[in-house]
């Protein structure tokens, strides 16, 4: 027998998790999923300032590096990865120890948020990498993206940094993709950004095409 006061509550409950949450401040964020500290950047600090300077160094060698090389990308959505060696190789040029995060159980992880941790004087920041174009730079197309996770990368208090090169596209390679060069680069500090939270239902392939599940209407091969 259905408890139809049970599924009302639910209804409800549910209703009020799919309002989005707005302007959560991501140190906040940053608190609750790991337990550590975003430190907010200081220009006045000389220690925030050199490092601040030796980014800057490489994130301007790593554009010149890109230029000549090309950044090549086969979706829009992938140009961000291909700009994020470059990037790695240049903060390793300025002797800043770049380097995949790795979650609490030591084990490197290439996906998710940051993209970089970076290491000086005992301390460790995390860098994440971003591409942009005119087009989108001031319309409200998500670029940004932050999922808790057992296996989530940030282990230590540290500044979170975003580095975002515009990006225009100059050629083709039918084997590689579309080329594409930098024409501005930026550097974020995201103690101050606010960030917000879309809840979503899933489901893995397990839950989906299990036998036992009672979903299947029908199958058959294709011959």
């Amino acid at each position: 027998m259905v408890d139809n006061d049970y599924v009302e509550k639910l209804e409800r409950i549910i209703q009020r998790m799919l309002t989005p949450l707005k302007d959560i401040p991501f140190p906040i964020v940053i608190k609750a999923i790991s337990g550590q500290e975003v430190v907010p950047f200081n220009r006045s600090d000389t220690e925030d300032a050199q490092l601040l300077n030796e980014i800057i160094k490489a994130v301007i060698n790593a554009g010149r590096q890109m230029v000549l090389d090309g950044v090549y990308a086969k979706r829009v959505n992938e140009i961000g990865n291909a700009v994020e060696p470059f990037v790695r190789n240049a903060l390793n040029g300025e002797g800043l120890n770049a380097d995949t995060p790795s979650d609490k159980n030591g084990k490197k992880q290439a996906t998710g948020y940051p993209d970089l941790c970076i290491r000086k004087n005992g301390k460790t920041h995390y860098i994440e990498c971003k591409t942009y174009n005119e087009n989108t730079e001031n319309t409200s197309q998500r670029s940004f993206y932050l999922s808790p996770s057992d296996k989530f990368k940030v282990t230590e208090s540290g500044h979170h940094f975003v580095v975002s090169y515009q990006m225009i596209r100059i050629g083709s390679n039918g084997l590689k993709g579309d080329r594409y060069k930098p024409v501005h680069w930026r550097i974020l500090s995201l103690d101050k950004l606010l960030v917000d939270v879309k809840y979503e239902f899933n489901t893995d392939n397990k839950g989906l095409y299990s036998k036992n599940n009672g979903l299947l209407l029908m199958e058959g091969p294709i011959n």
